[in-house]
């Protein structure tokens, strides 16, 4: 009788779309809420090459070398919730894909 059970609702396909949504739904919602964090970038360069001079022997060939490093954090305010609506709708939908 188990294995029955069990190969039934393997096969229920009502069942597997409800799963989906249910997925679909709480992705969302992590997707609504991580709108919500800050964002941070950082990166760096270096570059290194030789540099022509203007043609006397002792400034013929300069080695060149240059570094840049950077960081940028942004984030947006919610002062009037048009982030917390998203966040908020993603919640319910995902509560209710879970009850049906």
């Amino acid at each position: 009788l188990d294995a029955l059970i069990e190969r039934a609702l393997g096969n229920n396909h009502d069942i597997r779309i409800a799963q989906a949504r249910l997925l679909e739904a709480r992705a969302t919602q992590t997707e609504a809420e991580l709108d919500r964090l800050p964002v941070v970038t950082m990166g760096a360069s270096k570059t290194r090459g030789i540099a022509q001079g203007n043609g006397t022997p002792a400034d013929a060939r300069t080695l060149a070398q240059s570094s840049r490093a950077g960081f940028d954090a942004s984030w947006e305010t919610d002062l009037f919730g048009r982030l917390q609506r998203p966040d908020e709708a993603a919640t319910a939908r995902a509560q209710a894909s879970a009850a049906d």
